[in-house]
């Protein structure tokens, strides 16, 4: 059953019904479109105006783009693979654009060749800027077979590559500092730059949030969030499993949750057992990232089922954790699970319950916040729809329809009269 809406709730209602955006309160987003048809696909960068609808500016882009915008939202790096006469080159391609009006401002190859993790699906960009937006880090993952016997197996490190926005003569990006090599490693989830060399992530193959000084590569703390509560890694030291060879451990890989980043100071633990589906789901937990070493200052009060972990966002700014809940209701006969469009709400502040509500969208496929926390923005990428839910009173304010052919990413920018 739905919680209750507030006054304010009620209030909100009445105003979405002609709902428009002041002169401060003017926002944008810049999605990822991966185009239409799969013969010949055409990705591009889109920038909209969320009033309106409009869009602002658009450029197209190479063949299996990653992305990833500055700490302060002026600059978007695309990533792509250096296609030539339809035949792919070892060397992958960066482009930097100017947020404002994605006009080209470099463009080169990068210094080495290898996998990167771009190449495999994710949910979120992976090109990672410096705060001061003239460096940028690129991720690769190394992956090998180990000695296990009887029958080796694989290992994936990832490696941090670093670029300076500088292009050489050959037209190559200069290489800015030494790689950086995290063990035991999937895609990380990128929490926090700001503290620059110290760098702070989620290592989803290990369930641990862990800091990083890029200056001299060394790993400088490692926060598991869920090994208590799992007799699997209960009491073992993350750095275990580290090793090329864990013996069973290897089959123990995994979470029982994510971290999301808040935005500022904060990201949260929210529990979904997967490395041990068997278990009871946790709690939700707050980590200080600023903290040396970053640490849990709060934990939720009760244990908290049903959380597609995957589909959640956090607003320090706007106080308040948006998660989809799982499908848990039985299709009808004949018919699909009930879509994710169910949305839980919590208080970054004590991490209680706040509401639950249901979006028109007919899935949700990805949340995000906008940078003044005001809102909430839902993405449905088969519909080409993007609702604005009103962070403050969790209602659904506005729908974009058909924002673009088929948007993946969406990312919010600055406010556009603050980009003025």
């Amino acid at each position: 059953m739905l919680a209750r809406i507030s006054t304010l709730a009620a209030l909100g209602i009445w105003l979405g019904a002609s709902w428009t955006a002041s002169a401060d309160d003017n926002h944008a987003i810049l999605i990822l479109d991966l185009g239409g048809v799969r013969s010949d696909p055409k990705p591009r960068m889109v920038k909209v105006e969320v009033d309106t609808g409009k869009v602002l500016a658009q450029s197209e882009v190479g063949q299996g783009p990653d992305v990833g915008v500055s700490p302060k939202g002026d600059l978007v790096a695309v990533l792509t693979h250096n296609i030539v006469g339809g035949a792919g080159l070892g060397h992958a391609r960066v482009e930097v654009y100017r947020t404002s009006d994605l006009k080209r401002l470099e463009s080169g190859l990068l210094p080495f060749t290898g996998r990167m993790v771009y190449m495999d699906p994710v949910s979120d960009g992976t090109v990672v800027f410096a705060p001061d937006g003239q460096e940028i880090i690129v991720q690769r993952m190394i992956s090998f077979f180990n000695k296990e016997k009887p029958s080796p197996l694989p290992v994936n490190n990832l490696q941090w590559n670093f670029v300076k926005r500088e292009v050489d003569e050959e037209g190559f990006f200069k290489s800015s500092r030494k790689e950086v090599t995290v063990p035991r490693s999937g895609v990380p989830d990128f929490l926090r730059v700001l503290d620059w060399p110290r760098v702070q992530f989620w290592n989803p193959e290990v369930a641990i949030v862990e800091a990083v000084d890029v200056s001299s590569g060394k790993i400088l703390s490692r926060l598991p969030l869920d090994y208590e509560d799992d007799p699997f890694v209960k009491g073992l030291d993350p750095i275990a499993l580290e090793a090329a060879e864990i013996g069973h451990r290897y089959f123990k890989l995994g979470a029982n949750g994510s971290v999301i980043y808040g935005g500022g100071r904060f990201a949260y633990y929210l529990p979904d057992p997967g490395r041990n589906p068997k278990l009871e789901p946790g709690f939700i937990q707050k980590i200080d990232l600023k903290s040396i070493p970053p640490k849990v200052v709060r934990k939720g009060k009760k244990r908290e089922p049903g959380l597609s972990t995957g589909l959640a966002a956090a607003t320090d700014a706007g106080g308040a954790i948006f998660v989809v809940t799982k499908k848990s209701e039985k299709p009808k006969e004949g018919g699909n699970d009930v879509s994710h469009r169910r949305i839980r709400i919590y208080s970054t502040a004590d991490l209680s319950f706040l509401n639950e509500i249901e979006s028109s969208l007919t899935n949700i496929d990805r949340l995000s916040p906008s940078l003044d926390g005001k809102y909430m923005y839902a993405l449905d990428r088969m519909q080409s729809k993007l609702a604005v839910i009103d962070v403050a009173s969790g209602l659904e304010v506005k729908v974009l329809e058909k924002v673009t052919k088929y948007p993946y990413l969406m990312i919010p920018l600055p406010n556009l009269y603050e980009e003025k």
